[in-house]
Protein backbone atom coordinates (compact mmCIF):
# COMPACT_ATOMS: atom_id res chain seq x y z
CA UNK A 1 0.00 0.00 0.00
CA UNK A 2 0.88 3.61 0.49
CA UNK A 3 3.28 3.03 3.38
CA UNK A 4 5.24 0.44 1.40
CA UNK A 5 5.45 2.77 -1.61
CA UNK A 6 6.67 5.66 0.56
CA UNK A 7 9.30 3.41 2.12
CA UNK A 8 10.43 2.35 -1.34
CA UNK A 9 10.74 5.99 -2.44
CA UNK A 10 12.72 6.80 0.69
CA UNK A 11 15.05 3.82 0.16
CA UNK A 12 15.57 4.54 -3.52
CA UNK A 13 15.90 8.29 -3.16
CA UNK A 14 13.76 10.95 -4.80
CA UNK A 15 16.73 12.26 -6.79
CA UNK A 16 17.40 8.81 -8.24
CA UNK A 17 13.74 8.39 -9.14
CA UNK A 18 13.60 11.84 -10.76
CA UNK A 19 16.72 11.19 -12.84
CA UNK A 20 15.36 7.83 -13.98
CA UNK A 21 11.95 9.24 -14.92
CA UNK A 22 13.44 12.17 -16.83
CA UNK A 23 15.80 9.79 -18.62
CA UNK A 24 12.86 7.64 -19.69
CA UNK A 25 10.87 10.66 -20.87
CA UNK A 26 13.91 11.90 -22.84
CA UNK A 27 14.16 8.47 -24.48
CA UNK A 28 10.43 8.49 -25.22
CA UNK A 29 10.66 11.93 -26.84
CA UNK A 30 13.69 10.89 -28.93
CA UNK A 31 11.95 7.76 -30.17
CA UNK A 32 8.72 9.61 -30.87
CA UNK A 33 10.56 12.24 -32.94
CA UNK A 34 12.38 9.50 -34.86
CA UNK A 35 9.00 7.87 -35.57
CA UNK A 36 7.51 11.04 -37.06
CA UNK A 37 5.54 12.12 -34.00
CA UNK A 38 5.45 15.68 -32.68
CA UNK A 39 6.04 16.07 -28.95
CA UNK A 40 3.78 18.85 -27.69
CA UNK A 41 4.80 18.94 -24.02
CA UNK A 42 7.47 21.37 -22.83
CA UNK A 43 10.91 19.78 -22.80
CA UNK A 44 13.19 22.63 -21.69
CA UNK A 45 15.43 21.77 -18.74
CA UNK A 46 13.37 23.89 -16.31
CA UNK A 47 10.05 22.65 -17.73
CA UNK A 48 10.52 18.90 -18.08
CA UNK A 49 8.13 16.61 -16.28
CA UNK A 50 7.21 12.94 -16.21
CA UNK A 51 4.33 13.65 -18.59
CA UNK A 52 4.88 13.46 -22.34
CA UNK A 53 2.16 14.56 -24.75
CA UNK A 54 2.37 13.99 -28.48
CA UNK A 55 0.50 13.91 -31.77
CA UNK A 56 1.17 12.54 -35.22
CA UNK A 57 0.68 14.81 -38.24
CA UNK A 58 -1.07 12.12 -40.30
CA UNK A 59 -2.66 9.80 -37.72
CA UNK A 60 -5.62 10.85 -35.57
CA UNK A 61 -4.88 10.86 -31.86
CA UNK A 62 -7.94 8.68 -31.30
CA UNK A 63 -6.36 6.03 -33.53
CA UNK A 64 -3.07 6.30 -31.65
CA UNK A 65 -4.92 5.90 -28.36
CA UNK A 66 -6.73 2.79 -29.64
CA UNK A 67 -3.43 1.27 -30.79
CA UNK A 68 -1.85 1.85 -27.40
CA UNK A 69 -4.88 0.46 -25.57
CA UNK A 70 -4.87 -2.65 -27.79
CA UNK A 71 -1.23 -3.21 -26.78
CA UNK A 72 -2.19 -2.79 -23.10
CA UNK A 73 -0.18 0.42 -22.80
CA UNK A 74 -1.61 2.91 -20.35
CA UNK A 75 -2.09 6.31 -21.97
CA UNK A 76 -4.73 8.99 -22.04
CA UNK A 77 -6.25 11.16 -24.71
CA UNK A 78 -6.20 14.80 -23.60
CA UNK A 79 -7.08 17.85 -25.68
CA UNK A 80 -6.42 16.03 -28.94
CA UNK A 81 -3.04 14.63 -27.90
CA UNK A 82 -1.78 11.39 -26.39
CA UNK A 83 -0.36 11.56 -22.89
CA UNK A 84 2.04 8.97 -21.48
CA UNK A 85 3.67 9.19 -18.05
CA UNK A 86 6.51 6.71 -17.59
CA UNK A 87 7.77 6.04 -14.07
CA UNK A 88 11.02 4.73 -12.66
CA UNK A 89 9.86 1.12 -12.70
CA UNK A 90 9.32 1.20 -16.49
CA UNK A 91 12.06 -0.18 -18.72
CA UNK A 92 13.64 1.24 -21.84
CA UNK A 93 12.12 -1.72 -23.70
CA UNK A 94 8.64 -0.67 -22.55
CA UNK A 95 9.27 2.80 -23.95
CA UNK A 96 10.22 1.29 -27.31
CA UNK A 97 7.16 -0.97 -27.23
CA UNK A 98 4.89 2.03 -26.62
CA UNK A 99 6.32 3.95 -29.57
CA UNK A 100 6.10 0.87 -31.78
CA UNK A 101 2.50 0.21 -30.73
CA UNK A 102 1.55 3.78 -31.60
CA UNK A 103 2.99 3.27 -35.06
CA UNK A 104 6.46 4.78 -34.78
Amino acid sequence: GLVARLEQIHETGADVIEARVLGLTDLLCEQLAAGGFQVTSHRGEAEKSAIVTFIHPRIASETLYERLAAANIKASLRSGAIRISPHYYNSENEITLAVTAAGG
